[in-house]
């Protein structure tokens, strides 16, 4: 199979997860806000975690990455649908890494939260 066939299975999964991302977090958000009224604070840190989902798909969708792992090598390869320098590529690719990382800390202080929840 061609690396041109590859990249357009990658735009394409791309279009579908960002469409589904804004689609089920805006239906998340509607539920929240209208019928959340007994989940006391963890509404806001689900509001939050979608907000932040619908960020991070809009920063996936402008930089088009790609990222590759070997063993302890971390490889981010960006594709731009923009024209712009070098140094602000970097400073994209370091950002697009924050929100990465971000993600992660999220998804911890999320199971860290429903932990002290459960043990209430």
């Amino acid at each position: 199979m061609s690396g041109q066939f590859w990249l357009a299975l990658v735009d394409t999964a791309d279009m579908v997860g960002f469409t589904l991302t804004f689609s089920v977090n805006l239906v998340l958000l509607g539920l929240i806000r209208t019928r959340g009224k007994n989940l006391g604070t963890y509404k806001y840190l689900m509001s939050f975690f979608s907000c932040f989902s619908m960020f991070y798909a809009i920063v996936e969708s402008i930089l088009r990455p790609i990222m590759h792992i070997e063993n302890t090598t971390f490889f981010l390869i960006s594709r731009k649908r923009f024209e712009y320098s070098d140094r602000l590529g970097k400073i994209n690719s370091a950002f697009y890494c924050a929100c990465f990382a971000t993600s992660f800390v999220l998804s911890a202080v999320h199971f860290v939260y429903r932990y002290f929840a459960a043990c209430k």
